[in-house]
């Protein structure tokens, strides 16, 4: 996990991470991301990323506005299947005109994966860690609306 306390209101950290095309700014493994679902964004809304190592498809199982939101990898294929299970997301907590966002994880690895688990989790919680860095320096970086 990852925590950071952004200097922007909640309803504003919501905003800027629940807008999957800004995660190509901020996630520096994503080249390409998309909603593939309709409708508003909710439980069960779909999307995929196009990353160096491969396409990775998710869905969200949790879905709080303005609190929380996680993600839970479906893929079938590639490094996306042995990771199908996996959670990821953002838990969101105002603070005096504040945010503190925490970046959750939930490994789940399959097949040969397995073996390379600390591995892989050491490499997800440095990317969770960079990623809620980034999120902090745009958001803080950009004048107040």
């Amino acid at each position: 996990m990852a925590s950071v306390i952004v200097d922007r209101p909640v309803e504003e950290v919501w905003r800027f991470v629940t807008d999957v095309e800004k995660m190509v700014k901020y996630d520096p493994g994503i080249l390409e991301t998309r909603v593939t679902s309709p409708g508003p964004m909710g439980v069960g809304t779909t999307s995929m990323s196009r990353r160096s190592d491969g396409t990775y498809t998710f869905r969200i199982t949790e879905f709080e506005l303005n609190r929380r939101f996680i993600i839970e990898f479906t893929s079938e294929k590639g490094r996306g299947a042995a990771l199908r299970g996996t959670k990821e997301g953002a838990v969101l907590q105002p603070m005096d005109g504040k945010t503190k966002l925490d970046s959750v994880w939930d490994l789940k690895l399959n097949g040969f994966y397995r073996l390379m688990g600390p591995i892989l989790s050491r490499s997800l919680r440095k990317n969770s860690e960079t990623m809620a860095s980034n999120i902090k320096h745009m958001m803080e970086s950009e004048p107040r609306p």
